[in-house]
């Protein structure tokens, strides 16, 4: 029951993750007289969901983490999930090469983003999944 819980969480932080990066996708591309507001949303859920999520493997890494990492410090998960952003990111769009510029801030936004939805999950987690002690009875 708490693999369920787990992936829950997982699934929330995940859209919470991809709604804000759309948006931080949207205003460092600055908007285009030429495309609509659904054109900007589209390409940024197209971008931001099925390019960077699925095609780097964000999502199966970050399940993974979410689900089989079983910490009750409340500040394990969401610097991996963050250092997971920023490696996944740098490989899909630059690959070894180091980060310039506007590359540089959207991996920070996008890791401070990715901190904050995943430490929120994870206090969400903690209310929701009974913690057990030493000897594997509930407290």
């Amino acid at each position: 029951m708490t693999t369920l819980r787990r992936l829950s969480v997982w699934f929330i932080e995940t859209c919470c993750e991809a709604v804000l990066l759309m948006l931080l996708v949207i205003i460092l591309s600055g908007r285009s007289e030429q495309r609509t507001v659904v054109e900007d949303l589209s390409l940024a859920f197209f971008g931001t969901a099925i390019v960077f999520m699925v095609g780097s493997g964000y999502l199966l890494t970050t399940a993974i983490g979410r689900v089989f990492l079983n910490s009750h410090n409340p500040w394990v998960y969401p610097p991996i999930a963050a250092i997971l952003f920023i490696v996944h990111e740098q490989f899909l769009f630059s690959g070894w090469k180091l980060p310039e510029g506007s590359h540089v801030q959207t991996q920070a936004f996008g890791a401070s983003i990715v901190f904050v939805c995943t430490f929120v999950g994870g206090s969400l987690l903690r209310r929701w999944v009974p913690s057990t002690d030493s000897k594997g009875s509930v407290r």
